[in-house]
Formats: C-alpha cells, structure tokens, sequence
C-alpha cells in the first residue's frame, strides 16, 4: 500500500467518524462484543455519540410452538436485558448515552443487516469472532457477513 492510499484511508476515516451521531452495536454477552463497545465509546466520547446497543434474540420457529415458548422468550428477554444493563452502566461511567434494543430473528448476520437499515445508524461496530479460517469457511461468521452486506461503514474489533 502506498503512503498516499494509506493516508487517503485515514483522512476518509476520520472524515466519517467526525459526522456520524450514532453507532450501532450488536451485543450477545461475549467478550467479543464487550470488546466492540468499549472501541464505539472510544470513538463516541469526543463527540458525545448515542450507542445504540443491539441484541438478536435467535428464535427458530419450531421452539416457540410449544408449552416451552413463554419460558423460553423470558429466559432470553431476561438474558437480553441484562446484556445492556451491563452496557448502560459501561456507557454512563464514560458520559455516553446508551439506547438498547431488542429484535427476534434466526440469523444473527442478516438481522443486524436489515436493523441498520431501518435506523439511521453511520457505523455498526462489532466485535469478530476468534474463528480460524476454516472454521469461518464452514461455519460463517456473523462479523463476516455483516462486513460484506452491510450498506454503512462496518468496523470490525478483534
């Protein structure tokens, strides 16, 4: 890479961080995902941006056709919120507004995708999984596919 491209990358990096006013961040408990909140309040600090915390709740449609189904969503519901409790109180120490949010879905990747759509949202940042190559080959990566179909900056925390 040249000196040129490498300082055009960061002038366009910079440039886009210093008009965004909202990251979204998936969040599933993992230190993963820890580690993708704790890079978005660095970025959103200066600035004072919202995190919008985001936690995929993966429910196939077979699981909630039962006498299971309202125990099962609790449990979930019951993780999920626990998950940006645990954030809100990471993001308020650092003076950072936090808004979590909750969708169902059955593809992590693909949910997160189609959340950010809806939203005005200028980055997802997310943490990556810690995959070898071939086990991301055969197994996919939600990291992986939101970087290749999101339509909005994606940074990748490892």
């Amino acid at each position: 890479m040249s000196i040129t491209n490498l300082i055009f990358r960061i002038y366009y990096t910079i440039c886009i961080i210093l008009v965004m006013k909202s990251f979204l961040v998936p969040l599933d408990g993992s230190k993963n995902s820890q580690r993708g909140l704790k890079k978005s309040i660095e970025l959103a600090k200066p600035e004072n941006y919202t995190i919008v915390g985001l936690h995929v709740i993966y429910t196939p449609p077979g699981i909630l056709l039962g006498n299971h189904k309202i125990k099962f969503k609790d449990n979930l519901v019951k993780n999920s919120k626990k998950y940006f409790g645990d954030a809100k109180k990471i993001c308020e120490k650092s003076g950072i507004n936090f808004v979590g949010k909750l969708i169902h879905g059955s593809d992590s990747g693909f949910d997160i995708v189609n959340f950010s759509k809806k939203g005005k949202y200028d980055m997802i940042i997310i943490g990556a999984r810690g995959m070898n190559p071939v086990k991301q080959v055969l197994l996919g990566s939600t990291s992986n596919y939101v970087l290749s179909h999101s339509k909005i900056p994606v940074l990748v925390v490892k």
